[in-house]
């Protein structure tokens, strides 16, 4: 995306010395520029999904101790 939006901004001038076409390969940088930053945020904000089939033995490595509540205080919602 970068990229794009370098080659859109290439060639332009400064802000004395723009004509109409700078400020609209300037435009397009930008747009090209934002609009690949809002793509890649959605992408980048998706978490990660496995989808194994039902029956399949997993085996789960804990990098961290898994902390559980304490059965004693534990209560169940009484509409489950």
């Amino acid at each position: 995306m970068g990229i794009l939006g370098g080659i859109g901004e290439s060639g332009t001038g400064n802000v004395f010395t723009a004509s109409p076409l700078d400020n609209a390969r300037a435009g397009f940088g930008e747009s090209m520029a934002t609009s690949g930053e809002r793509i890649l945020d959605h992408f980048l904000n998706i978490l990660p999904t496995i989808t194994i089939r039902e029956g399949t033995r997993v085996n789960v490595y804990l990098s961290n101790d898994l902390r559980l509540p304490d059965y004693n205080d534990h209560t169940m919602p009484p509409d489950l």
